[in-house]
């Protein structure tokens, strides 16, 4: 049986109501970073809006298509990319502010959202919270009504 691919986004919630819908990419060597384009909404636009800009950023990844940063300073401007591009500053910050992100990967026709718990931590981070994971189909109403409802399950 063929390997298919599972394509990612992540979709972040801040305090002022902005969902931010991230474009996934791998770096060279197979590591996770954020792209471009980035998606600005409002938790009050329409959930099939929503949707369709999240289809838009999964069907956006792009596997091994990043050069990978070859030390510390290569991935410093690269988070310093990332953070423009999301339109923050510090991503404690952000996080510190009652930021509340999800991962979303899709396989086929399935899309599976994994809610998150933020820790402070250091830099600040997410950890996956497997057991409230929610699969939902590519109709991008039911998949942005799954969005909004899943920002309720993240910590």
């Amino acid at each position: 049986m063929e390997n298919l691919l599972e394509k990612t986004a992540s979709v972040y919630l801040s305090n002022d109501g902005v969902i931010r819908i991230v474009t996934k990419a791998t770096t060279t060597m197979g590591l996770s970073v954020a792209s471009e384009p980035v998606y600005f909404l409002k938790d009050t636009d329409n959930p099939e809006a929503i949707g369709l800009k999240a289809l838009e950023a999964l069907n956006g990844f792009r596997e091994r298509s990043v050069p990978h940063p070859k030390n510390q300073e290569e991935w410093k401007i690269g988070d310093l990319k990332w953070l423009k591009s999301l339109q923050i500053t510090s991503w404690r910050n952000f996080l510190k502010k009652g930021a509340k992100s999800l991962l979303l990967k899709m396989k086929e026709d399935t899309i599976t959202i994994l809610p998150t718990k933020v820790s402070l931590k250091g830099g600040g981070g997410a950890s996956f919270l497997e057991h409230k994971k929610i699969v939902c189909s590519t109709q991008p109403q039911e998949l942005g009504q799954t969005i909004l409802a899943a920002f309720g399950d993240c910590e």
